[in-house]
């Protein structure tokens, strides 16, 4: 594992990551064996918030675009040992968590306003940010320092 928490911490505290998402520590090892510590495939979160100016994010967009850069240096400083380091950036994803922190009408709204703007026309599944994720991890074997975007378009389109 390449970084561990405090014991008895919880990063999003320190971090302040009101998503509930991943946080810049929160990188997860998968050893080609067990116990291994020369090989892996190391996967971290960085939100496409990591690209782009959103008001209001300033704090959260920071970590995200901190992972990415800390993405790039593991899997360069990882490469020599056989570890390849990749990073998952996911956009708007129907978690329900919106409407477990917000009234259920502005949750609905604000969800309707993510399917307008979205090339997709809607927002993306956990399953597959999930996919993307054993995508990285096992099927692109020649990929190191990557960041994959999930997002239905809407950083690129």
């Amino acid at each position: 594992m390449l970084f561990d928490a405090q014991p008895g911490t919880d990063e999003r505290d320190v971090l302040g990551d009101p998503r509930g998402g991943p946080s810049p520590v929160e990188v997860r090892v998968v050893d080609d064996h067990a116990g291994a510590q020369t090989a892996g495939r190391p996967q971290a979160g960085c939100g496409v918030s990591n690209t782009r100016g959103i008001a209001t994010t300033s704090v959260y967009s920071a970590t995200k675009a901190a992972l990415r850069s800390l993405t790039r240096t593991f899997a360069r400083e990882l490469i020599d040992r056989g570890i390849r380091v990749n990073a998952v950036s996911p956009g708007p994803i129907d978690t329900g968590i919106l409407e477990r922190t917000m009234p259920a009408a502005a949750a609905r709204q604000f969800l309707e306003q993510v399917k307008a703007t979205n090339p997709m026309g809607r927002s993306g599944e956990p399953e597959e940010v999930a996919r993307a994720i054993l995508y990285l991890g096992f099927d692109a074997t020649y990929t190191t320092g990557t960041e994959l975007v999930v997002d239905g378009g809407v950083s690129d389109l």
